[in-house]
């Protein structure tokens, strides 16, 4: 009877452990480059405020404190510069304020419980295809860290447009769209705008979603989406 009662109270404190884990808000990192991409501190602070997440920016922004944060986060975005390495896929890095978050880097982080990572940036979506038609890169590294769906890019992105879709495209997932419905919705928008400079498919058509593509379960809840 004992042994049965410290049993389930195990379990109890392991559920509240989750659940603990599950609510934590989504994390938001914005690097500039020293100044380069100052779009994504606008893109960062933006989706801080329509998410109610934890942002950190320029010198906060760093490997370290993603290392820290990112488990139990049900979304991460990332606005900074990236870079494709298809001769060395493993080395294809996102910039952060303490150096380049590469694909072996990626492979370590703990991203269970990780629905949406978004990689707002330069070609953080090509990768290389291996023996068994296994992709190499960035994407692989993320899905294997326990990451559900990614957002990236397949070539060099324009600040401004790149701001402008991660707004509809939150916004999308906000009112319940589905991640593929979210995605689409907003590249419909900038193609069909009749003030926006960025109807060229160049502008909106290189960010693709990759695993999973339902709705994101925390916006599924009747208790506010996100507490500390």
């Amino acid at each position: 009877m004992l042994m049965h009662l410290g049993s389930r109270q195990s379990e109890d404190a392991s559920h509240l452990t989750d659940l603990h884990v599950s609510a934590k808000r989504p994390l938001i990192f914005g690097y500039s480059g020293n100044g380069h991409l100052q779009r994504t501190i606008d893109e960062a602070k933006m989706l801080a405020e329509m998410l109610d997440g934890h942002c950190y920016i320029e010198d906060e922004a760093t490997i370290t404190r993603l290392i820290e944060q990112a488990p139990g986060s049900p979304i991460i975005h990332i606005a900074t510069h990236g870079q494709s390495r298809l001769d060395a896929p493993n080395f294809s890095y996102v910039l952060l304020a303490d150096g380049q978050l590469n694909a072996i880097d990626a492979f370590s982080l703990d991203l269970k419980g990780c629905e949406l990572i978004t990689l707002s940036g330069c070609e953080t979506g090509l990768s290389l295809s291996g023996g068994g038609d296994e992709q190499l890169g960035l994407g692989r590294a993320f899905l294997a860290a326990g990451a559900e769906s990614l957002v990236m890019s397949l070539w060099s992105v324009e600040d401004h447009a790149t701001n402008e879709l991660m707004q509809y495209f939150y916004h999308r997932l906000l009112s319940g769209d589905t991640k593929v419905q979210a995605l689409r919705a907003a590249q419909c928008s900038l193609l069909h705008s009749n003030s926006s400079m960025y109807t060229h498919p160049y502008f909106w058509a290189a960010f693709r979603l990759v695993g999973g593509t339902g709705t994101l379960h925390s916006w599924k809840t009747k208790e506010p989406l996100f507490r500390d």
